[in-house]
């Protein structure tokens, strides 16, 4: 299949059922010269019920195309400031959304602008900011979780990478997990998480299953943690972390992964309320470097090193100001 689209394209499904996936961009990826797929050159506006009703989607939201290329024309281009936007304002999708395009062992869809995913409301399987199985989007994505009910939530793709991630969760209850980098593989450079508001059981600023990230970090200042909180991956490695716990309240904090290294890991506690603090990993993974901080609040005890299994080489913990039951230089 080829086309190009030489302007934008904008989709409002409110109502209805869909029986398989939604696509802001076309179908069809480059075969050839001859065929070399679908294109959208400009925007990608994709908006998902309204205020008050919404489809039921029973596959997946896509910002890009099935294979294809969004925000520009060509099948070898580069980032650029034009834009794909996916709006979930109610509804029911069954599977995923992803701000990014469908790909393949035979496609790789290109996302060449700014991706931003926004839910307002509705009933979510998974959401995602970037491509589903192949293809890192170009740009930066940004994910706003603002409402409504979602299974996990990852700033990153499926099975891709990503240079940049954002996701925020401001209101909105991940009944799962949540990531800053991508679920079963890629490299993600650099994730951000933002929790401000809202309830999560797990958060992690790494990947899930596989691939590595590079540099994460992690912002809360409100909302509900039910569960613990990784600097670093679930099963997936990463080089730096970096945590800042504002007004928390957490079950227990990690600088490491869950079953994963960290090269450095550094964590910042003011005027938190937390079980335990682990400098480094919790079941397996070595870390390098742990540093906490703590300037105020409440702590139940506070460990340097791992958990229940793994290696933290160096520790390092300063205590300002606050309130802990006991605390240990090496682990548990």
């Amino acid at each position: 299949t080829k086309g190009t689209v030489y302007g934008s394209t904008t989709l409002n499904i409110l109502s209805g059922t869909i029986k398989d996936s939604v696509y802001g961009g076309g179908e069809g990826g480059y075969t050839s010269s001859s065929e070399p797929g679908t294109f959208i050159r400009d925007n990608v506006y994709l908006t998902i019920g309204n205020a008050v009703v919404g489809p039921t989607i029973e596959g997946s939201v896509y910002g890009g195309s099935a294979y294809g290329s969004v925000n520009g024309t060509t099948s070898s281009g580069s980032a650029n400031n034009n834009i794909t936007q996916v709006t979930i304002e109610n509804g029911i999708i069954k599977n995923s959304v992803f701000g990014g395009g469908k790909g393949s062992t035979r496609y790789t869809p290109k996302v060449y602008g700014n991706i931003t995913v926004t839910v307002n409301n509705g009933n979510i399987g998974n959401v995602y900011g970037g491509n589903d199985a192949a293809g890192s989007p170009s740009n930066k994505d940004v994910v706003y979780l603002n409402n409504g009910t979602i299974g996990n939530a990852y700033g990153g793709g499926n099975k891709t990478g990503q240079t940049k991630t954002e996701i925020y969760l401001q209101g909105a209850q991940v009944t799962n997990k949540l990531f800053g980098g991508s679920n079963e593989s890629g490299t993600v450079n650099t994730t951000n998480v933002y929790i401000t508001s809202g309830t999560a059981a797990n958060v992690y600023g790494g990947n899930n299953l596989g691939g590595k990230t590079t540099t994460d970090n992690i912002q809360i200042t409100g909302g509900t943690i039910t569960g613990d909180v990784y600097g670093g991956g679930s099963q997936a490695d990463t080089e730096n972390t970096n945590l800042y716990l504002g007004i928390a309240k957490i079950n227990n904090v990690y600088g490491g992964g869950e079953r994963a290294s960290a090269t450095t890991t550094n964590l910042q506690i003011e005027n938190s309320d937390i079980g335990n603090v682990y400098g480094g990993s919790n079941i397996s993974g070595i870390v390098n470097t742990a540093t906490i901080n703590m300037t105020d609040g409440t702590v139940g005890t506070i460990y340097g090193g791992n958990n229940s299994g793994g290696t933290t080489n160096t520790s390092e913990i300063t205590i300002n100001n606050g309130v802990i039951d006991a605390i240990y230089g090496g682990g548990n």
